[in-house]
């Protein structure tokens, strides 16, 4: 987690990457931290991903 506030706070000083992509990279980071915590942890199932 301190990676996304890493990228968060680099991102508001220099903003050199559009908010699209950084909205993306943060979105894939989490999907990545929730499906290893259900592995390590299969009675927390990460969120489906489908709508």
């Amino acid at each position: 987690m301190t990676g996304v506030e890493g990228i968060t706070l680099d991102w508001l000083g220099h903003q050199e990457l559009d908010r699209a992509a950084v909205r993306a990279l943060l979105t894939r980071l989490l999907r990545a931290t929730l499906r290893t915590i259900e592995e390590l942890e299969p009675s927390c199932p990460a969120p489906s991903t489908t709508p």
